[in-house]
């Protein structure tokens, strides 16, 4: 038969059809020393791109059911954010980032930006509104 292909060929061929880009699967080899095994595990725990970038950023990802997904809270405002896109990062990437209330979102980048460029990002507004609060008045209470 043939010479054995190259590993960054061999996933390429495996998953690249599967939505994996090059650079990505790329970067899994290199963080494997080039151990196609261990980067075919570690490309099928983390089921898609997306999740493997979020897992390198630390975020947890977690795989909601459908029934689980219907208890989430749905948003009724949106609200934007500021983003400065990382020296790390590139057009596409997945990236978390905190309302003002400290709550982590995953954006995405958007294509064209380079790193140091800013962007503005929706995220829902899950913030509490203004209600009124019942206040002990001294004053109230004379009969």
């Amino acid at each position: 038969a043939g010479e054995p292909e190259d590993p960054e060929t061999t996933l390429q061929i495996m998953f690249c059809e599967q939505g994996w880009d090059e650079a990505t699967l790329r970067e899994i080899l290199a963080t494997n020393n080039s151990d196609v095994s261990a980067a075919i595990d570690e490309i099928l725990a983390a089921g898609s791109p997306e999740n493997w970038i979020l897992q390198r950023l630390g975020v947890t990802v977690v795989h909601a059911s459908p029934a689980s997904a219907e208890n989430l809270p749905k948003p009724t405002k949106w609200k934007f954010v500021s983003v400065v896109v990382p020296a790390t990062s590139f057009p596409g990437s997945m990236l978390e980032v905190k309302d003002d209330q400290g709550r982590p979102f995953v954006v995405k980048i958007p294509d064209g930006l380079k790193p140091g460029k800013r962007f503005r990002a929706k995220i829902p507004d899950y913030s509490v509104p203004e209600t009124e609060q019942e206040v002990d008045n001294p004053l109230a209470r004379r009969n």
